[in-house]
């Protein structure tokens, strides 16, 4: 059967009404093998071009599909199609099931090897425009996150979604959903204490009735993966400095992390127009966002750091086994120390994580059997020594809330240094005589006034610092009878890092 197919958008003196289009296409078949044919005629007026959805044109794909259809004749191109991608489709279908295409203006025939070489080409042209429109909305995409615009999907649990106008564009932005904040705030606040595991959160949250917004109950990698979401922070210069120092790609200006605006991480998408998963922050990039966190910086990093620090572990390790636990980390490889358990005496030791996974024993360990109570006991020892130097020290200031401001704006204003600092520095593997006396005037520059804000910086810190030692020196003559959850709160005030080689501790103190 012979296929005619006719389409009229607009009724126009101008226009060339179907009735033409089908005279015309009859004309042609009579001038072909194909006039012993039965003819069908299809025909949609009032339709548009743009697309095919269109009753009539659908109707001939499904007769083609049947394999009722030997060839389509039309009147001239774009009364198929006028989308080169649509129109490149409607030809693999017609060459999946055998069937010709006549087109009588361009003398499109692919009956013949001419018309199937100009078939090939017009698929050409139409992957190029594929990739096109493809390239198109990546960038668009990135163009529109990078100005901090809401890009579809879900509310996070904590936030409702309301429209708002963003650089005169209709968009949505977050708003805090106030029961919800709470349990956000529940759960970092929670996970900030070491006595609680992602297991227990889930635990209290499913006997209290607390479920997430699609009605169903918590698990730890949802927890884990709303720990981790920087939507949630407030984002101030630490964060900025966190997230820069993983390699992270940041759109926003250091100025602009005040402590009040939350973030959007963004995965960009892959040559399948697809984004991957991974726990990698420099394949991502970083955008404030328009709406208010509800997490503290400071509670936040912390959570996040702990979230890394239980990724690192290969086996999960109660944090009850000791007080120690997650600031142990073997001086040979930098692993963290796992607590394992042993029929000896001793009971519990420190083992590195790296070691203790066969498959990837290329670590010797810390040099010797490390007993937990032996390392408890030393650095039970160094802690009530550190603790003893802020007997009798009183804060002379108390940190408020503009003070708080003053600081984030002086590390903003260092971040903000330092980035100009390395785009100099970078200019010197190809720099002349005269662009290099440049860099060094520049870089002398900067590095004078960072020592003037790092000098103020220090001056206000201290009042923080003040506080945290004033809140010390009480545990300084009640160390052994603390328990084992302030043990923890004091070491994690306390110590940074603690590395174990060869016998020898060495123990990096926040204070």
């Amino acid at each position: 059967m012979i296929a005619i197919y006719a389409r009229q958008s607009v009724d126009k003196k101008d226009s060339i009404s179907i009735q033409t289009q089908i005279d015309t296409c009859r004309d042609q078949i009579g001038s072909t093998g194909f006039c012993e044919q039965p003819v069908r005629e299809y025909a949609d007026k009032g339709y548009s071009g743009k697309n095919t959805d269109r009753p009539q044109f659908q109707a001939m794909m499904q007769d083609i599909c049947k394999g009722e259809v030997s060839v389509v004749v039309v009147y001239r191109l774009d009364r198929c199609s006028r989308s080169v991608v649509d129109f490149a489709n409607f030809i693999q279908t017609l060459k999946k099931h055998g069937t010709d295409f006549i087109s009588c203006s361009e003398k499109f025939d692919t009956s013949s090897p001419m018309g199937r070489a100009m078939m090939d080409i017009s698929m050409v042209f139409a992957q190029m425009e594929r990739e096109t429109i493809q390239q198109r909305v990546t960038d668009a995409y990135r163009d529109r996150s990078r100005q901090g615009f809401y890009m579809g999907g879900p509310a996070p649990y904590g936030y409702a979604a309301e429209e708002i106008i963003l650089n005169g564009i209709h968009t949505k932005r977050f708003v805090k959903n106030p029961a919800e904040s709470e349990h956000i705030r529940m759960m970092y606040q929670m996970y900030a204490d070491p006595k609680y595991s992602l297991g227990d959160i889930v635990k209290y949250f499913s006997e209290h009735g607390i479920q997430h917004a699609r009605g169903k109950h918590w698990s730890t990698s949802r927890i884990s993966d709303t720990l981790k979401n920087p939507v949630y922070v407030r984002a101030n210069a630490d964060v900025y400095r966190y997230f820069a120092s993983h390699g992270t790609e940041i759109a926003s200006p250091p100025e602009q992390f005040n402590g009040v605006n939350g973030c959007y991480l963004f995965q960009p998408r892959d040559d399948n127009n697809s984004r991957k998963r991974t726990s990698r922050f420099d394949d991502k990039y970083l955008v404030l966002a328009p709406h208010e966190g509800i997490i503290p910086a400071d509670l936040w990093l912390q959570c996040r750091k702990r979230c890394a620090e239980n990724r690192q572990s290969t086996r999960t390790n109660k944090p009850t086994r000791s007080w120690l636990l997650g600031k142990v980390k073997c001086g040979n490889c930098g692993s963290r120390l796992d607590v394992a358990r042993s029929q000896t005496k001793r009971g519990r030791y420190f083992m590195c994580g790296l070691m203790r996974d066969t498959k990837k024993a290329s670590c010797q360990g810390t040099g010797s059997t490390l007993y937990a109570d032996v390392l408890e006991e030393q650095l039970s020892a160094r802690i009530k020594e550190k603790l003893g130097m802020f007997k009798g020290i009183q804060p002379h200031l108390n940190p408020d809330e503009t003070n708080a401001l003053e600081i984030n704006t002086l590390k903003n204003q260092i971040n903000r240094l330092e980035i100009e600092q390395n785009l100099w520095i970078q200019r010197i593997p190809l720099a002349t005589d005269a662009v290099m006396l440049a860099i060094n005037e520049n870089v002398s520059r900067i590095q004078q006034r960072l020592t003037e804000l790092q000098g103020q910086l220090a001056k206000l810190t201290q009042s923080a610092d003040a506080q945290i030692i004033a809140a010390l020196s009480n545990f300084a003559d009640c160390w052994d009878a603390l328990s084992f959850a302030d043990k923890q709160a004091v070491v994690d005030a306390l110590i940074e890092i603690i590395y174990v080689k060869n016998g020898e501790i060495t123990v990096k103190w926040k204070i």
